[in-house]
């Protein structure tokens, strides 16, 4: 049976929803999964213990890249988000506990207070270019046998004026050369599935409804066996402001070119 690896943010955090949709239609066997919260830095040291340790043993690596301004610190169980920082019920649910350590409240009153006073959205966008790249020259020197990389965009395009084209349209500024890149916001996707429910507490597994599971397992596999064309780039074809069937027939066109 074929291996895959993921590593990322909540779009692949756990073994469930279209994750599992995929290794059970595709018979992969998942050897990893991200964190949901989960920062670069956390899924690059993540990914990095993988590639010391078990990259042999690893077919597919799917890399889901997070936003920039979450906080990240190795002594964390769950890496911090402005909503975590704002809701501590948040991290009731995610941990599955009653309560938190006081310990645990300080570090969540410490990142409340600097996403108030201290948060530089211009340094999100700065990140969000400077992670990916790091990571991409690391991948680039160190990896030897893992045989194919996804980078899967969990955020938007960069929404900065100097990355513009000149149709004013916002688009990545860069493609990371150490696998294949399938550009898409799985945040925006994920707010377009039809069978979407907005709720206080977010049920959905890893954001798609099951009714649309096999729609993002199939991105997927298009680009495992497109994996040479190096690049799956939804952005020129569904538009400025796309709807789930553009996303759909976008699909349809990439897997025909």
């Amino acid at each position: 049976m074929k291996t895959i690896a993921f590593f990322g943010d909540s779009f692949v955090g756990q073994y469930i929803g279209w994750l599992e949709y995929f290794c059970e239609v595709f018979e992969y066997q998942c050897l990893s999964v991200g964190k949901p919260g989960g920062d670069f830095i956390y899924s690059f040291m993540k990914w990095k213990e993988m590639n010391e340790t078990h990259q042999e043993k690893v077919d597919v690596c799917v890399f889901a890249h997070t936003e920039g301004s979450r906080l990240f610190h190795p002594d964390k169980d769950i890496a911090i988000t402005f909503a975590i920082a704002n809701d501590h019920e948040k991290v009731v649910n995610l941990r599955q506990e009653k309560q938190i350590s006081s310990l645990e409240k300080k570090q969540l009153n410490a990142a409340q207070s600097y996403y108030e006073y201290l948060y530089f959205r211009e340094a999100a966008h700065i990140k969000n270019i400077l992670y990916p790249l790091g990571i991409d020259r690391f991948m680039k020197e160190n990896n030897k046998t893992f045989k194919k990389i996804i980078h899967l965009w969990s955020f938007s395009p960069i929404q900065s004026g100097s990355f513009e084209d000149r149709l004013g349209k916002s688009r990545w500024p860069f493609s990371i050369q150490s696998g294949m890149n399938v550009k898409l916001c799985l945040k925006s996707l994920s707010e377009l599935d039809p069978f979407n429910k907005f709720e206080e507490w977010d049920q959905r597994p890893l954001h798609f409804s099951l009714e649309h599971n096999q729609f993002i397992s199939d991105i997927l596999y298009t680009g495992i066996e497109k994996y040479q064309k190096k690049e799956l780039n939804f952005e020129y074809y569904v538009g400025k402001n796309p709807t789930w069937q553009n996303y759909c027939q976008a699909l349809e066109k990439i897997k025909k070119a």
